[in-house]
């Protein structure tokens, strides 16, 4: 039976579980493919990398001063990178600093958010402060997850690596 997958990666992946994707071993739940994924292998950019805060890796979803069509593909790729982890274990920072949001976009956040949700530990939302009040309450209604909010990256970095 053939499995659709929702991305290119994924499907990728489902149709040669045993091969080598990208020049790498493809093992999935343990993370060894990432360094690699934050340097562009595959086809992570600048608005989702891993950073380090405190020892600890952080999945930085940067929707900061992103058009509501940069954020929707932004969305849309988030669960590729989180699928790669082992379960429960992501840190995940969502960053949405005079990010712009249309309805397509909020459905592809909804639909990562659901998708990640068996890999990731902790997530946390900060710069919405511009976005309409019903924003993180709809999100977390959706996805049946709490995302508390921050006012900066990095008073939600340090919530996150508070054990």
């Amino acid at each position: 039976m053939m499995v659709e997958a929702a991305t290119p990666f994924l499907s990728l992946i489902l149709r040669n579980p045993n091969k080598r994707i990208f020049g790498l071993p493809f093992l999935p739940g343990r993370g060894k493919n990432i360094q690699t994924a934050s340097e562009g292998v595959f086809g992570m950019d600048e608005h989702v990398r891993f950073i380090s805060y405190a020892g600890k890796q952080i999945l930085l979803i940067d929707f900061t001063d992103c058009p509501a069509a940069k954020t929707e593909e932004i969305a849309r790729t988030v669960p590729d990178v989180v699928m790669l982890q082992a379960p429960h274990s992501v840190l995940i920072l969502g960053d949405f600093t005079r990010a712009s949001l249309n309805e397509e976009a909020i459905r592809a956040i909804e639909e990562a958010m659901v998708f990640d949700k068996f890999y990731v530990k902790k997530a946390a939302l900060a710069g919405t402060e511009h976005l309409p009040g019903t924003f993180v309450r709809d999100i977390s209604m959706f996805s049946r997850r709490e995302f508390p909010v921050f006012k900066s990256r990095l008073e939600a970095l340090q919530w996150l690596t508070q054990e």
